[in-house]
Order: C-alpha cells, then sequence, then structure tokens
C-alpha cells in the first residue's frame, strides 16, 4: 500500500528575507538555487545575512547537519537544474539559514514504526524525494500552479 510522505513528514518553507537584509558576510542562507539534485548543498553562489539572524529567528529556519532540503517553486520541466523537488542533504557542521521557497523536509514519527531503521530514515526519505515516480508527481502538481507563456 502506498503511503503519503505527508503522513511521516511535514515540509516547511523558509524565511523572507528583506532585500535591505542580504550582506557580503555573516550567515549563509539556502536558496532553492543551492538545492542540488546531488548529495549534498550546492555552495558556490551563498549569500550572506547578518549574524543575529541565527538567534532571532525560529530554529526551524536552521539547517543542521543531515536534513533533507527540498525546492518549492521552480522552472520549467525542460530545466531540470532548476525544476520544483530538487532536494539534498546537508552534509556539513556549517550553519546556514533556510530562504523563503526552499524547504526543510522534517519527520513527524520515528522511521522504525515503518520498518526504517533510525539513522537510514532521513537517506530514505531523500531517496524517496529523489525517484522517478516522486519527480513525476511533483512536476504534475506545480504544472497545475504553472502557466507558460503562450506564444
Amino acid at each position: 500500500m502506498r503511503e503519503k510522505l505527508k503522513l511521516h513528514c511535514d515540509v516547511i518553507s523558509g524565511y523572507a528575507f528583506s532585500s535591505s537584509d542580504w550582506k557580503e558576510e555573516g550567515i549563509p542562507v539556502i536558496k532553492i538555487g543551492n538545492i542540488s539534485n546531488g548529495s549534498d548543498i550546492d555552495c558556490d553562489e551563498l549569500q550572506y545575512v547578518d549574524e543575529f539572524f541565527w538567534d532571532k529567528l525560529d530554529p526551524k529556519y536552521h539547517i543542521s547537519n543531515g536534513d533533507i532540503l527540498v525546492s518549492l517553486t521552480g522552472s520549467h520541466i525542460n530545466q531540470p537544474n532548476s525544476m520544483v523537488g530538487r532536494s539534498c542533504r546537508s552534509l556539513t557542521e556549517k550553519k546556514y539559514l533556510l530562504n523563503q521557497r526552499a524547504g526543510k523536509v522534517m519527520s513527524k514519527k520515528v522511521g522504525e514504526k515503518f520498518g526504517i531503521k533510525g539513522r537510514d530514515y532521513p537517506q530514505r526519505v531523500l531517496n524517496l524525494l529523489r525517484s522517478k515516480r516522486s519527480e513525476k508527481e511533483a512536476i504534475l502538481e506545480a504544472l497545475g500552479k504553472y502557466t507558460p507563456e503562450l506564444p
């Protein structure tokens, strides 16, 4: 029997930083462009906010080692590098904050109830998000909200 991911996880959207919040250095903020379909966050083009945001913001916007991230918006399906539903996992102890339209997958229940052993649970969820079936469902869901430009 197929169960929906939302029974096991919540996806929270990141914080909406103001354009005046961006700085040359500070705490890096993960945007949807930093969410690769690879194993880790793409850190090539990071942007930063002041350090005080770390204590100011709700910890749900903090990205920790092992967190699963997913892009909540994207471009056309013919552009896979910017497609909705891309996912990766933070594999570092560095401090990051989560920007709007980037999501963090948070477990509702312990995976062992579903036959998944503790530490393997996040990786199994990530594998599910990267499956062709999930990709197809994300595209179909997004198509209901996406209106391509007409010629």
